[in-house]
């Protein structure tokens, strides 16, 4: 399973995803500085053949519960 900083990286990087998003780069970089694409982009990233929204939303599942458990807010 990659995480959501990898599949930044394989779609070419930040830079390269906002593009393919329509976003700005600047906001993908922070997103990639956090580690996590929001729910509200996955469709545009699945819809541009770069995550399926299974793997989207494993890697986030596993992110929140790893907060739980540590005792950190998701």
């Amino acid at each position: 399973m990659r995480t959501h900083k990898q599949i930044i990286a394989a779609a070419g990087g930040y830079r390269s995803l906002a593009e393919k998003l329509g976003q700005p780069p600047s906001r993908v970089r922070f997103w990639e500085r956090r580690q996590a694409i929001p729910p509200e982009a996955w469709r545009a990233v699945v819809d541009a053949g770069l995550a399926t929204a299974d793997e989207l939303l494993d890697v986030a599942a596993n992110r929140a519960l790893s907060a739980v458990q540590s005792g950190r807010a998701a």
